[in-house]
């Protein structure tokens, strides 16, 4: 197994086919693929997403209006297509691969609209907008680009954005502080296959991830019910509740997941079904070269 942090010796390991098999999320990085031949690729979706999260002992991002006003605000779409060149599809606040939460289009916040976006502010007593700093890590080239789209999409209903960008170690640091900035971009990887631990460590009241101190006793409550009740439908009722209450008060802006998209030589062979929500499973993939 090899650790790449860099696209150029990545996709130089594949044309000179030192590298068997990889999985990206980028769409720069899946771009550049064509000009390699004979690569094979498959897509499946991820168990994890892209999102904005306010800091929420920053005053006014703990008035929900003024968080749904910043969420009717991004184009999520205009997100995907122009900070990851396609490679990604708009999520809801739990990651579809679950089987739980809400379709996008029924949850309030996701529409693109200005208007109200404006019509939010001046509820929330800002009707000339206001300045946010967005906290973002400069060295993962994917934060910077769609923490730059924000920003102009920000702009036109009258939020401006400032950008601090951090390397990583400095990003982190400053982000556990919890001073300094208004919101943060983050992506979260596959960690389980139940929706309590996409939620209950970020937004519970006493989650120990709940770095915005983010705090709702409806959200507190349907996530204690969740976690008590075994019938799976009833589960999956009590989660599409939270994945509502969640994008009502603007809990966070959720952008998009990514599809892992698994690359390989011919050479790779596999028995059944290697991929999953997960990562792979390797014991069912073998070199024939």
């Amino acid at each position: 197994i090899n650790m790449i942090l860099e696209d150029s010796p990545w996709l130089a390991g594949l044309r000179s086919k030192k590298l068997d098999l990889t999985y990206h999320l980028e769409g720069a990085f899946l771009r550049n693929l064509k000009r390699i031949k004979r690569l094979k690729t498959e897509k499946w979706p991820a168990l994890g997403y892209t999102g904005m999260l306010f800091n929420n002992t920053q005053p006014p991002f703990d008035n929900p209006k003024v968080r749904l006003a910043i969420s009717y605000a991004i184009d999520r779409q205009d997100v995907i297509d122009s900070g990851m060149l396609g490679a990604g599809t708009v999520t809801s606040p739990l990651p579809e691969a679950l089987g739980h939460g809400v379709p996008v289009d029924k949850l309030t916040g996701y529409k693109h609209n200005y208007e109200k976006a404006k019509q939010l502010l001046k509820e929330a007593g800002y009707p000339n907008g206001l300045k946010m700093r967005l906290l973002t890590a400069n060295d993962i080239g994917f934060y910077m680009t769609i923490s730059q789209v924000i920003q102009s999409q920000l702009k036109n209903a009258g939020i401006e954005v400032e950008i601090i960008g951090k390397e990583w170690g400095a990003f982190l640091g400053t982000l556990v502080q919890a001073e300094g900035y208004d919101a943060f971009m983050l992506d979260f990887g596959p960690m389980a296959l139940d929706p309590d631990v996409y939620v209950y460590r970020l937004w519970n009241s006493k989650g120990f991830w709940n770095i915005g101190k983010f705090a709702d006793a409806e959200v507190d409550k349907l996530m204690e019910q969740g976690r008590v009740v075994s019938d799976p439908a009833e589960r999956k009722k009590i989660y599409a509740r939270l994945s509502k209450r969640m994008a009502d008060i603007g809990a966070a802006v959720w952008l998009f997941r990514s599809d892992l998209t698994w690359i390989k030589h011919s050479w790779v062979k596999s028995k059944g079904d290697y991929f999953h929500a997960m990562g792979g499973k390797f014991e069912n993939i073998w070199l024939d070269r």
